[in-house]
């Protein structure tokens, strides 16, 4: 399956706005979470070089694993995801990758508030995100084949302009917008 998403920056202000329209549309509240997502890095070749991603999630406590491949279409960002959860801390996760020559990269934190709804016969999660030293955010996110991601992605902006959110669209990680803002997105190698 394919991951497929897109997001747009906000002000703090537009977000009870968002929340009525959300509900407008038709979405439930999931909840709201603390996430503190841990990037890593390959001991053999760059993710920043082939476009992929490992990351560790502390999800309100619960600790997920998560490969993401490279990036498969330009308009947004799509491709591989496979998580697994694992049982254990973010600690000894990152230790344990350690023994196996992974090293951190980056870590991000935020405060994520998602919502679900049905458009379309997808289910779409969409997040409103307060991410430590970015701001705010939406990102809508849905799970797809590979022969409907141009489908998904057009389900996906028609969600963010219901949502009064006309673009420019947002198709970069949290992760390469803030190595992007502090202007260190060479490479990874910057624990």
């Amino acid at each position: 399956m394919f991951e497929i998403e897109l997001k747009a920056s906000i002000r703090r202000e537009k977000l009870d706005d968002l929340r009525k329209r959300i509900t407008e549309l038709g979405g439930t509240r999931i909840g709201v979470f603390r996430q503190v997502d841990v990037y890593l890095n390959h001991p053999c070749r760059d993710f920043a070089k082939t476009d992929e991603a490992l990351r560790i999630r502390d999800h309100n406590g619960k600790v997920e694993l998560t490969y993401k491949g490279a990036r498969v279409h330009e308009d947004c960002k799509c491709r591989v995801e496979k998580t697994i959860e694992v049982k254990t801390s973010i600690n000894d996760m990152l230790e344990f990758l350690s023994y196996l020559g992974f090293s951190k990269v980056f870590e991000i934190v935020k405060n994520r508030e998602i919502y679900s709804v049905n458009r379309k016969g997808y289910m779409i999660n969409i997040c409103l995100d307060d991410v430590l030293d970015l701001g705010f955010f939406v990102e809508v996110e849905l799970f797809s084949a590979e022969n409907a991601i141009n489908e998904s992605i057009n389900v996906l902006k028609s969600v963010l302009r219901d949502l009064g959110l006309t673009g420019p669209y947002i198709t970069k990680s949290y992760l390469e917008i803030l190595l992007d803002k502090r202007g260190e997105n060479e490479s990874f190698n910057i624990v």
